[in-house]
């Protein structure tokens, strides 16, 4: 089994998540400003922020790696959350690529080198399983993310009652139906081209 419990990379310590994060990760969740594509929108009730933890602990049981909390290097406050969880998207097993950061994380390129070392891990210890990153078509700066990780257009998607972007590995955006020959302006309006 894997175990990506403990690692670094440049200027962040992903770790997996402990109970103990609860409060600090609640208060990224609930934030409205981090929330602004999320379909569900913040998570300001406690106990269903305390599910999501359990969720994720669940999660990293049974496959040894899941979404991570993310401290500055060295550790100090939570400034976000991120990783790789498995996820079926349109019959496809997949890992789901997720980053959410504080406000006061952004613009820094915190969720870009998150995002890399879970491609990267990937790649490596699962290469078989696709990538993805499902955002919101107003969402550009996720977008952007998920492309500085090495994603590429796959098509869309239905996620939560919306249609989404989907964003694959480019070895697997044909498990999607995407033809690779397809240009980014047919996946994102031009006017939103990252």
């Amino acid at each position: 089994m894997l175990n990506w419990a403990e690692l670094r990379t440049e200027r962040l310590w992903l770790d997996r998540p402990r109970i103990d994060d609860l409060a600090q990760l609640h208060a990224v969740h609930a934030d409205p400003r981090t929330n602004m594509h999320n379909p569900a929108g913040p998570t300001t009730d406690m106990v269903r922020s305390r599910t999501m933890v359990e969720e994720w602990l669940t999660h990293w049981d049974q496959n040894g790696f899941g979404y991570w909390v993310v401290r500055e290097d060295p550790p100090g406050e939570v400034i976000g959350a991120g990783g790789l969880r498995r996820h079926d998207v349109d019959g496809v097993s997949s890992l789901n690529l997720y980053y959410r950061f504080a406000v006061a994380a952004w613009g820094r390129g915190y969720a870009a080198e998150l995002a890399t070392k879970a491609v990267e891990l990937a790649a490596r210890d699962l290469p078989g399983v696709p990538v993805v990153a499902i955002v919101h078509p107003d969402n550009i700066a996720s977008w952007k993310v998920a492309v500085r990780a090495g994603l590429r257009p796959a098509g869309h998607t239905q996620h939560h009652g919306g249609t989404r972007l989907l964003l694959s590995t480019p070895a697997h955006q044909k498990a999607f139906g995407f033809d690779t020959a397809s240009t980014v302006n047919e996946v994102l309006p031009s006017s939103r081209t990252p």
